[in-house]
């Protein structure tokens, strides 16, 4: 098994969240691991802001600059799990818009679950080609299943299955968790689990890497507390990554 580790998350905060404890744990083994924000962009859109991303920016209460501030939270996060990042100067898609147009990707909150293919598919081009510069070799590569079909998750997956490699695949905290997620539609039968068990250390380290996310915890969590108990309850599983001999398709 290799010992050093890419993390592909989409946003600031999903690898975090979906594989907090696994993360801290591989580096307090001194393994390499990084954590590599595709849509990590600190740039505010020229355009103005739609009406839904006025509304997160007010739930998010970080400001004028909320992408710098919001990667600001990632680097903390990535700090407490004792892993590296990088992040790459493509935005979130609650400031793109339509190529050759002013018209927002997303405008309301179904929209981001909608297909990127084919309105958004220059992206997959764009991002492949990031990861073809920067990958090094002889690394493990974790991506997101892309449960929940957020467009910037499929995205995300979509480029890593491109590049040809193995990949290893993880669950998307919190979709993976909603009622009408089974996760075993996700995944398929001959697909090679990799099981561990979370230390009462690592669920700690988990934890205060979500809080670093502080930002995001009133999207998910009325208190703390509720976050820790959900983390907690999550970290009860015993498999957080899967490999697969063929990549998927979304």
């Amino acid at each position: 098994m290799s010992e050093h580790w890419v993390i592909l998350s989409p946003h600031f905060d999903d690898a975090a969240l979906s594989l907090g404890g696994w993360i801290w744990q591989k580096a307090q083994r001194g393994q390499m691991v990084e954590i590599w924000t595709i849509f990590g962009s600190q740039r505010l859109p020229v355009n103005p802001l739609t009406p839904f991303a006025q509304q997160l920016h007010s739930i998010w209460q970080l400001g004028d600059e909320v992408p710098r501030l919001r990667a600001a939270e990632d680097i903390s996060s990535c700090e407490a799990l004792g892993a590296n990042w990088h992040h790459f100067d493509l935005p979130d898609c609650i400031y793109r818009t339509y190529p050759d147009s002013d018209i927002a990707v997303v405008q309301k909150e179904e929209d981001l679950f909608s297909s990127p293919i084919p309105n958004e598919s220059q992206l997959v081009d764009t991002i492949y080609e990031l990861l073809q510069t920067h990958l090094p070799g002889g690394v493990e590569i974790a991506v997101p299943l892309s449960i929940g079909s957020h467009r910037d998750h499929v995205l995300t997956r979509m480029a890593a299955e491109k590049v040809g490699l193995p990949l290893w695949y993880y669950a998307d905290y919190p979709y993976v968790i909603q009622d009408e997620v089974n996760l075993a539609d996700w995944i398929p039968e001959n697909a090679k689990p990799m099981d561990e068990i979370i230390t009462p250390s690592g669920l700690q380290a988990w934890q205060s890497s979500v809080a670093c996310h502080r930002s995001q915890l009133a999207l998910f969590w009325k208190t703390d507390e509720e976050m820790h108990q959900a983390i907690e309850s999550y970290s009860r599983k015993h498999s957080w990554l899967w490999k697969f001999h063929r990549p998927l398709n979304p």
